[in-house]
């Protein structure tokens, strides 16, 4: 870091073992040769009746719970017939439901009319949880051979203010699903990514979309047999794409509460889910400060911004100020700085005529047993004022989840200090 003009310039840079238990009576030689005979006879058809039993068992065993096929050939099935978006429309139709009589839940797609639904909604409510994915909907295509494609329909109410990219990316990461590619979204409230997995010893291709409203995700998935993904693909992706929510809840997903820095110095919002700590004022009023934590119950931190306005005068300038927190932070948390990820200038308030934000890397002394973390900091002047912010949060790939809850609740702050 260098100095310049009364400002600081920074520089910078995760077949099973199966028993068959076949008794075989085998019958003596008695009596006459007619007798034998007869005895011959039986038996005979016994062994074919016993053989006959066990080759049905063993068909059993390889046939139980497999599908069979419903159609002569699959040129039957409008599913092949789909190849662009009209023929999507031409063999498919709309369906419109609005499941457990829950207005919030109701939606519309298209699928072939062929496909049926094996969810039978109860007249009450489904209780919607915040830690696992409620069950809606599931529509099965017509048997192919032994596998059938499917498309199903969750939800979930959410706990925290998160980016619906990063919330499906977890979702999907966290159920065992391996991402085939980078997770995709038009905007803060909607998602979609193509996954695969293996299930019953076979390989299927998955593409889902998130879709927040209010503080709800529906979750629509469509999982195909990974052999017949070509000639799904069209079908699979328009039938989640065009998916509808028909009365969608609106508002965030948490409240948001409003704050300010050094009276009406700089207002913000943020989601209510951190909690405020470390307020601290100077008794000249030169230097006003507190912090916002991410905090689990059990007072663990999984996230912390802190907040510092320093009234400008002859006796502060920026690069002074800077250094006392570079010491601050060597002091109370043993902190160094591993790596600079980036350095350049940033936005915010018009009143401010000096913006920049730089992300570092930083490690921690051995004895804290502190995890690598990344230090965002945010530097802001204008002619009264130095306005201070830095957030640490775990790496991305050491805790995805709170990184992006964090990534998150920054924006927020940021964005509304506009």
């Amino acid at each position: 870091m260098t100095q310049g003009n009364g400002k600081m310039k920074f520089i910078g840079k995760a077949f099973c073992v199966m028993a068959l238990g076949l008794c075989l009576a085998l019958g003596g030689f008695s009596g006459s040769a007619a007798a034998w005979s007869l005895k011959g006879m039986k038996a005979s058809k016994e062994r074919d009746a016993m053989h006959h039993d066990a080759a049905s068992s063993i068909t059993d065993l390889f046939t139980k719970d497999k599908p069979v096929s419903a159609v002569e050939s699959l040129g039957d099935l409008p599913d092949f017939k789909i190849k662009d978006e009209a023929s999507f429309q031409k063999y498919t139709m709309e369906i419109h439901e609005v499941p457990y009589n829950e207005t919030t839940l109701s939606y519309r797609l298209r699928l072939p009319e062929t496909w049926e639904k094996r969810t039978q909604h109860m007249e009450q409510g489904v209780q919607l949880h915040k830690r696992l994915m409620s069950h809606i909907t599931t529509f099965m295509a017509p048997p192919i051979a032994d596998v059938r494609p499917s498309m199903t329909i969750q939800a979930k109410n959410l706990e925290h203010e998160i980016d619906a990219v990063h919330w499906l990316r977890h979702y999907l990461l966290v159920n065992g699903f391996t991402l085939s590619g980078e997770v995709e979204g038009k905007d803060l409230r909607n998602a979609n990514a193509h996954f695969v997995y293996v299930r019953d010893e076979a390989a299927y291709a998955g593409y889902a979309r998130a879709i927040f409203h209010g503080n709800m995700v529906t979750l629509a998935r469509f999982d195909v047999p990974q052999r017949f993904v070509k000639w799904y693909s069209v079908l699979q992706k328009q039938a989640v794409d065009t998916l509808a929510l028909v009365f969608p809840k609106s508002g965030t997903i948490e409240e948001w509460r409003r704050d300010n820095l050094g009276g009406e110095l700089l207002e913000m919002q943020y989601p209510a889910s951190w909690v405020r700590n470390r307020t601290r004022y100077n008794e000249d009023g030169i230097k006003t400060s507190f912090e916002l934590h991410n905090q689990a119950e059990e007072n663990k931190v999984f996230g912390l911004m802190h907040f510092t306005a320093i009234k400008r005068s002859k006796d502060t300038d920026l690069p002074t100020e800077i250094e006392i927190l570079k010491k601050s932070l060597e002091e109370v948390y043993g902190l160094y700085v591993k790596e600079i990820k980036s350095s350049q200038p940033s936005y915010g308030p018009l009143e401010f005529d000096y913006i920049r934000e730089e992300i570092y890397i930083v490690g921690f002394e051995a004895e804290r047993g502190i995890q690598d973390q990344e230090l965002r900091l945010l530097v802001m002047a204008d002619s009264k004022w130095y306005v201070i912010f830095y957030m640490m949060t775990p790496l991305e790939a050491n805790d995805f989840y709170n990184w992006a809850r964090n990534m998150r609740a920054y924006a927020i702050i940021k964005d509304s200090f506009l």
